[in-house]
């Protein structure tokens, strides 16, 4: 899986793979030996991988390790082990996750300082360097991959009526692309006049769906994903003590010139046009709204940064004061178009009348007033 992944150019992926199998072998050896210097079992992979623990199913109340055939490969040795972390923190180097190279060298040290071996302790010690070197000069620049969670439904899908999977594209990859991509894959397939997007993350209604159509939606969840950058702006900007590298951070990723694009191509999906569909207006609006909060966070956001850089760093403002001015009046058209419908006054006032009797009020108190007098 490892290697598939590698030639898909993967390399998180492929890194992932190889850690938890580097977890296996671990979980093998510690049933062998024990040595301090070896990790304990998957427990210790846990700052790579949030579900590593998986891999401490082989025990030796299910396994035993003197069983033929079982745990016998080359990989289940000590420089096996340490082979497959070195494979990893490579993969990860070149997929830029520089600080999980870290992590992975933080278990393969101590197998090396147990057997001296120092050359594979400078070339160790040498990639760290790099990684921590990269993270310095690239630290908010780095661009990872997009992720969109697709649904298919139609009884003509078979087995995958009303699965979704979650499917990873190349950095900056626009909705509009994959939504393109997956209708005219899927149109070769069984017919474009087959294949119906939809392209709202409402729920879906399959009453309302033709069943002789394969409907799929790429629910891209834009209210939630402009919700959560907005919730990484404040955070960023409310942090205390403040940090810069992370505020800065944050803001490339909303802001810069080569992502900006990614919200505007969301709003001009969504919002460009009010939807014919009376029941996408609550959606509509709501989308509206996550983006008007987005583009005054940002606003915060640049704001606070202009008081935290150094003098070396006034370019690289005003490079993001431009971005954000440029990103706020292409969304205005599009955040100050409301529905007329959802803003209709519940009762309608008459405000001739309402001010007629208003006056014949006050000439009829000021006339007893001055009868009183």
């Amino acid at each position: 899986m490892a290697e598939k992944h590698t030639k898909k150019k993967c390399y998180t992926e492929a890194a992932m793979c190889l850690v938890h199998a580097a977890a296996l072998v671990a979980e093998y050896l510690s049933m062998l030996e024990d040595h301090s210097y070896l990790p304990v079992g998957s427990v210790s992979f846990q700052n790579i991988s949030s579900n590593v623990l998986e891999e401490s199913a082989v025990s030796d109340d299910t396994l035993s390790p003197d069983e033929d055939g079982v745990c016998s490969g080359r990989y289940f040795t000590e420089s096996g082990l340490v082979g497959l972390l070195e494979q990893a923190a490579e993969l990860f180097s070149t997929g830029g996750l520089y600080e999980t190279v870290n992590e992975v060298y933080k278990l393969v040290i101590p197998i090396l300082e147990a057997h001296r071996d120092f050359r594979k302790l400078t070339s160790t010690h040498d990639k760290l360097q790099k990684a921590f070197d990269s993270i310095i000069s690239k630290g908010h620049k780095r661009m990872f991959g997009t992720y969109f969670r697709v649904g298919f439904y139609g009884s003509k899908f078979g087995d995958l009526d009303e699965q979704e999977f979650v499917y990873k594209e190349p950095a900056i990859t626009k909705l509009p692309e994959i939504s393109h991509r997956l209708e005219g894959f899927y149109g070769q397939c069984f017919g474009a006049e087959f294949v119906e997007v939809i392209k709202d993350s409402a729920p879906v209604d399959k009453t309302k769906l033709d069943p002789n159509k394969f409907v799929l939606t790429p629910i891209e969840v834009a209210i939630e994903d402009m919700k959560k950058k907005t919730l990484q702006l404040a955070v960023a900007v409310n942090q205390e003590p403040p940090d810069a590298k992370m505020l800065q951070m944050v803001l490339q990723g909303c802001v810069g010139a080569t992502v900006n694009q990614g919200p505007l191509e969301v709003a001009q999906v969504f919002l460009a046009e009010i939807p014919a569909d009376p029941k996408l207006y609550r959606h509509h609006n709501k989308l509206r709204l996550c983006f008007k909060e987005f583009i005054m966070r940002c606003g915060e956001a640049v704001e606070k940064n202009k008081r935290l850089i150094t003098a070396d760093q006034r370019e690289y403002q005003q490079e993001l004061k431009k971005n954000y001015n440029k990103l706020k009046e292409n969304l205005r058209p599009m955040i100050e178009r409301k529905i007329p419908e959802l803003y209709k006054p519940i009762f309608r006032v008459e405000s001739q009348k309402r001010d007629s009797f208003h006056r014949s009020s006050f000439r009829k108190c000021e006339t007893q007033l001055s009868q009183g007098s």
